[in-house]
């Protein structure tokens, strides 16, 4: 209790000494708390001015500092960093500051699973013209996250233009692969395999290096095509170095064939 007086008199204080609206006082302050290594107190103090002063830069200046020092020490900061990029997003009046701001509210939102709101944050990241540096990968990834939610319209139209954008062979790939995905999961098999067959006939190497060929045979497993699934890896096995992993596989199939209503053994 005498600790958050104690915080609380010092931020009254240190509000109460700055210079009219306009100056830098307040970041100097903030500055200097982070500096010393006083993260909760410069975190506070942030908030503070941010909120007495919404249209100052040195608040913007502030909110940046406070924003980095939350990267690096999220324990003391919880979900505050949230708060100062959303404010930088809104008050900076650079589009550097926003696109750097928006970025990492994307990464936030994404590894908490919070894919409505990524898919927000990214369109209007993506809006903004300055924006080049990473626009390729963040434009995959927004397919990916529409993909996820299950919005397969969305991610096939957000796809179609990062594949017009992609430029080398991994880049082509992987929206190929996300293609296939999408096709699947929206139950269209017949697309998915067409573009399982043009992943091969375009980037061979990458299909292999990638076990894609397991994602068809699983493709036709939830279709219970198992004699087309065993007939598939057989004609691979030679193109593929691990033939025991292959033929593991292909001996599961059979089983599982075998296993079937009406089935009367496996063939000899």
């Amino acid at each position: 209790m005498l600790k958050q007086i104690g915080l609380l008199l010092f931020i009254c204080v240190a509000l109460c000494s700055c210079e009219p609206k306009g100056s830098k006082k307040e970041f100097e302050a903030v500055k200097k708390l982070f500096n010393q290594n006083k993260n909760e107190e410069g975190i506070v103090l942030t908030e503070q001015t941010t909120k007495l002063y919404p249209e100052d830069t040195a608040s913007v200046e502030a909110a940046k500092l406070a924003a980095e020092t939350c990267l690096k020490d999220s324990k003391t900061c919880g979900d505050r960093e949230e708060i100062f990029l959303k404010f930088i997003i809104k008050r900076s009046s650079s589009e550097q500051d926003q696109i750097k701001s928006l970025k990492r509210l994307c990464e936030i939102y994404y590894d908490k699973g919070l894919y409505s709101q990524v898919v927000v944050e990214m369109s209007r990241l993506l809006s903004k013209q300055e924006f080049q540096d990473g626009r390729l990968e963040i434009r995959l990834k927004l397919a990916r996250t529409n993909f996820y939610i299950k919005n397969f319209y969305q991610a096939q139209t957000e796809l179609k233009k990062y594949l017009t954008e992609a430029k080398t062979e991994e880049e082509k790939f992987s929206g190929y692969q996300l293609q296939a995905d999408i096709q699947a999961a929206d139950k269209k098999y017949a697309d998915a395999m067409k573009t399982y067959k043009y992943i091969f006939d375009n980037f061979k190497e990458l299909y292999l290096k990638n076990q894609i060929y397991m994602n068809e045979v699983l493709l036709m497993e939830d279709q219970k095509q198992l004699d087309q699934a065993i007939g598939f890896l057989e004609n691979l096995k030679p193109q593929i170095e691990n033939h025991d992993f292959i033929q593991a596989k292909i001996e599961r199939l059979k089983e599982r064939k075998a296993l079937l209503p009406g089935a009367s053994g496996l063939k000899r």
